[in-house]
């Protein structure tokens, strides 16, 4: 069901967030939205698996364009998720966003004004929210190193943009069709493919994000063990047996490729012990696609798609503590304005 709560006025950028939790876990997301200076010119689409177990506040989402409300029944990853929302978004723009990223001030402008040029998607500058931690770092050089924040200062044109936090043209989107869910399941192989049709990518530094990464050991090698597999499975599609079979005797590779790569990219080299983290991580992103190409995606637990709706189950002591007191600062700030 869509459901549309209200609506001031034509939005220019809708943004998508998905959730499996109540309200409480997506607003300080929404609490970030709101302070954009442009927030009267967003609709915020929220799906969820239903209203009753979102528990929307009366005044949880007020100060928007729009806001809509997507119940599919049950959220089964970030990409099905991520797919509903942008089939009921109506804005032009489609930016995704996620519980545990906050953009800055100015993020949303940035990328109504960078659309304006013949871009197909635009992607945001990002920063480690939780840089504490050897596990943390690793997470974030893997995940958005490319993109990090303070590295960029010019804009530029790509082949490649953060998952999860770029912004498209709504008809790019539109017209995968039937593949949507799951070329935004695996973003990387959904921007390559966009690049290789001839669409255009930009990397913009006056949008930028701040990103809560994975911190506990426990979670981060199952994590990439995963993406790795689906990945590969989602590359090779539609490969023949003999390049399936190539990529996956070259997978040992992987790991000395990524991190000349990833070193190549970051402002400052990591300590020893982040570089043996990167390289653990990395060679179990390897295995993934090593078992990718070989037997496909196969079954990902139901646990393992529900860590990333609930990131601060993964997330040490202080890390946990950090978030938590943001939220009261943002709730409390509410309720004095």
């Amino acid at each position: 069901m869509n459901r549309l709560l209200y609506s001031h006025r034509v939005p220019e950028l809708s943004v998508v967030l998905a959730t499996i939790q109540s309200f409480e876990g997506i607003e300080l997301t929404v609490a970030h939205l709101r302070d954009q200076e442009e927030h009267e010119k967003i609709e915020l689409v929220i799906v969820t698996s239903s209203e009753s177990v979102l528990r929307l506040p009366d005044d949880g989402v007020e100060g928007f364009a729009a806001v809509r409300i997507v119940e599919v029944g049950q959220v089964s990853s970030l990409g099905s998720g991520n797919a509903a929302g942008v089939k009921a978004a109506t804005a032009p723009l489609i930016a995704l966003a996620e519980d545990h990223a906050f953009p800055e001030a100015g993020w949303a402008g940035a990328l109504i004004e960078a659309h304006r040029g013949p871009w197909s998607v635009v992607g945001p500058v990002v920063s480690n929210f939780n840089p504490g931690s050897a596990v943390s770092q690793t997470d974030f050089i893997v995940g958005y190193g490319l993109w990090e924040a303070g590295r960029h200062r010019e804009g530029k044109e790509v082949n490649l943009l953060p998952g999860h936090h770029s912004c498209y043209k709504r008809d790019v989107l539109l017209s995968l069709g039937s593949e949507l869910e799951a070329m935004l399941e695996t973003e990387t192989v959904l921007h390559w493919k966009l690049h290789e049709e001839g669409h255009r990518l930009w990397l913009e530094p006056k949008a930028r994000l701040h990103h809560v990464n994975f911190s506990l050991w426990r979670s981060l090698l199952p994590l990439h063990f995963h993406l790795g597999r689906a990945f590969a499975a989602s590359r090779s599609k539609q490969w023949n047996r003999t390049r399936r079979l190539l990529y996956a005797v070259a997978s040992p590779l992987i790991p000395a490729v990524r991190l000349k790569r990833l070193l190549g990219s970051i402002r400052q080299l990591p300590s020893p012990g982040t570089v043996i983290a990167l390289l653990l991580v990395l060679a179990t992103d390897a295995v993934g696609q090593f078992c990718g190409y070989f037997t496909g995606r196969g079954v990902i637990p139901q646990w393992l798609q529900e860590m990333e709706f609930n990131r601060i189950h993964h997330l040490r002591r202080r890390d946990r503590a950090i978030l938590r007191a943001l939220r009261a600062s943002f709730r409390e700030r509410c309720i004095n304005a």
